[in-house]
């Protein structure tokens, strides 16, 4: 019984110094998600417009085509 006391109040002081000393890190890890969510935002707009770019063209050359067809 004495052993798990002991284990648990060691595992309270590492975990309360852990936390005194990560709030700088934090900062950095949230910066760094935040770097890395923007990059990942653009990547996949510039993605999207591409794919969207690619479906336009070939409306546009599908489309006379179809306009010949009419005549």
């Amino acid at each position: 019984m004495q052993l798990v006391a002991s284990l648990v109040s060691v595992l309270l002081l590492v975990w309360s110094v852990r936390a005194s000393a990560l709030p700088g890190e934090e900062r950095l890890a949230i910066q760094n998600t935040r770097e890395q969510s923007t990059v990942r935002k653009d990547a996949l707009l510039k993605m999207l417009a591409g794919l969207l770019d690619s479906a336009d063209a070939g409306r546009e050359a599908a489309s006379p085509d179809l306009d010949q067809e009419g005549k």
